[in-house]
């Protein structure tokens, strides 16, 4: 995740998240997470992240706070956020697709329709103001 031209984040493989401060090469991490999804905010400072802790937790890169948004019940596979920054899809493990209020972390809707057992299927909200929602399927259908 590109947070700004000053620093970047990325996952670790043993469950780490780091942040780099590209004109000083400082590292700083957080330790006990791996990142299932990940979102940039405009504000250039903040990533939200779906984690292994079934979590979507806001992470600032300026004042390394952190804060939980929204938790879940079933493990988060993928994430993604609306262009306006108001909302996250998470696509959950075989329960369907979910959406969140950010702001709120509220649970704002569920999806049916989408079959999903053994791939890693992710959903993007679509068309020219966002007005739908697009996810593969395990039952071969968009």
């Amino acid at each position: 995740a590109v947070v700004s031209t000053q620093s970047t984040g990325t996952g670790g493989q043993q469950g780490q998240f780091y942040k780099y401060d590209l004109q000083t090469s400082t590292v700083y991490k957080w330790e006990g997470i791996r990142l299932h999804g990940v979102a940039t905010l405009r504000d250039n400072k903040t990533v939200l992240a779906a984690d292994s802790h079934k979590r979507v937790r806001s992470y600032n890169f300026e004042d390394h706070s952190e804060q939980t948004i929204f938790e879940s019940e079933q493990q988060i596979i993928s994430m993604s956020m609306s262009g306006d920054e108001k909302y996250c899809l998470l696509t959950l493990e075989k329960q369907g697709l979910l959406m969140i209020d950010i702001a709120t972390g509220a649970y704002v809707r569920k999806f049916y329709g989408l079959v999903q057992k053994d791939y890693h299927l992710n959903a993007f909200f679509g068309g020219a103001n966002e007005e739908f929602i697009v996810s593969g399927s395990e039952d071969h259908r968009v």
